[in-house]
């Protein structure tokens, strides 16, 4: 083979070398992308659950009845509830 021949050879070596660890670094790069927004997904799954323990907890039937009768609500007399007819 000539030297120009050599010379190609290394260039392609080289050039393939330079690929594979372009590629094995975008790939690294990927997976941690992909872990930290997989721990996101988990904080913010976890923070869903918590509020919806919330809100079932503050709209307990017998916390609201307790809160009403504090602020002196009762149930509405007639003239106070409106009825909307359907079209």
């Amino acid at each position: 083979m000539s030297r120009r021949g050599w010379l190609l050879w290394w260039l392609l070596v080289a050039l393939l070398g330079a690929g594979q660890a372009w590629l094995a670094h975008a790939r690294r790069a990927t997976l941690a992308r992909a872990h930290a927004l997989a721990e996101r997904e988990r904080a913010l799954l976890l923070r869903i659950e918590k509020l919806e323990l919330e809100r079932a907890a503050l709209l307990r039937p017998h916390r609201l009845r307790r809160l009403a009768a504090r602020l002196g609500m009762g149930p509405p007399r007639p003239e106070q509830v409106r009825r909307d007819e359907p079209r």
